[in-house]
C-alpha cells in the first residue's frame, strides 16, 4: 500500500468504520437487490441521447466502455485499487447529457438509492455542506442514482434529488449496470479516483463531507496513483 492511499484511508476510516455495520441498511438494501432491481418509470420530460437505447419506461440506458471494476470485497484487499474506472455516458437527473470517467482531475463518485435512508441522509448532509463549503480546487464530486424502484420511497429519484436541492451532477442508471461496472455492493457507495481516473480507494457507507474533502486534498497532493 503506498503512502498516499494510506493517508486517504486515515482521512475517511473513522466514519467508514462507524457505519460499516449499517451499509446493507436492511434486508431490502442487500447487494443482490441493489444491483439487480428492475428499472422504472421515467419523468415525461426525459429525452434520449442520440445513439443510446432507452428502457421500456423511457429512461436513457447509459453506455459503458472500459474494464469493469471487481465487486467491492467484504474483507481483505480491494483489487480495484490501481485500476482505471470505466467511462459511462447517459443523462443526468436534470435531463442533460452527462458522462463519468477519467477527466484529468481527481473525482469523488457517490452511488445513491432513493429508498435508502443512509443515502437520504448523505444527500441532506452534502447539500447543506456544499452550500457553504467546497471540495479542494481542481477536484469534483459526481453522483449516480441507481437501484430505481417505483414502489419505494422518494420515487422518482430525479424529483427526490432536485427537490432536495442536491447540487451534484448525477447520472441516472436505470438498468443498474453502471453500479455493477463500479463494483457496488451497498449504499451509499463511494469511489475516489486520481487525475488519471485510477481508483485510490472505494468504500461502502456514509462518509462525512469533511472526510471526503480531506481525502481529495490528499489525492491532489499525492499525484497519480501507483
Amino acid at each position: 500500500m503506498n503512502l498516499r492511499r494510506s493517508a486517504v484511508i486515515v482521512a475517511i476510516s473513522l466514519v467508514a468504520t462507524a457505519c460499516a455495520a449499517d451499509t446493507a441498511v436492511d434486508a431490502e438494501t442487500s447487494t443482490t437487490s441493489a444491483v439487480t432491481g428492475s428499472s422504472s418509470t421515467a419523468p415525461a420530460s426525459t429525452t434520449t441521447v442520440p445513439g443510446l437505447p432507452v428502457d421500456d419506461e423511457g429512461r436513457t440506458i447509459a453506455a459503458i466502455s472500459g474494464e469493469w471494476l471487481p465487486a467491492y470485497p467484504s474483507a481483505g484487499t480491494d483489487t480495484a485499487i490501481g485500476m482505471t474506472i470505466p467511462t459511462v455516458e447517459g443523462r443526468g437527473v436534470d435531463g442533460s447529457l452527462m458522462a463519468i470517467g477519467p477527466r484529468a482531475e481527481p473525482q469523488a463518485i457517490v452511488f445513491l438509492a432513493h429508498w435508502c435512508p443512509h443515502c437520504r441522509s448523505e444527500v441532506a448532509d452534502y447539500s447543506d455542506w456544499l452550500a457553504t463549503s467546497s471540495l479542494p480546487e481542481g477536484t469534483s464530486l459526481v453522483g449516480v442514482t441507481t437501484a430505481i424502484d417505483p414502489l419505494r420511497q422518494n420515487y422518482p429519484p430525479e424529483d427526490w434529488l432536485l427537490g432536495a436541492g442536491w447540487p451534484v451532477p448525477t447520472l441516472v442508471d436505470p438498468t443498474n449496470e453502471v453500479a455493477q461496472a463500479f463494483g457496488l455492493t451497498a449504499f451509499p457507495f463511494w469511489v475516489l479516483v486520481d487525475a488519471n481516473g485510477v481508483v485510490v480507494i472505494r468504500g461502502a457507507g456514509s462518509i462525512a463531507p469533511e472526510s471526503i474533502a480531506e481525502a481529495m486534498a490528499t489525492i491532489v497532493s499525492g499525484g497519480s496513483a501507483g
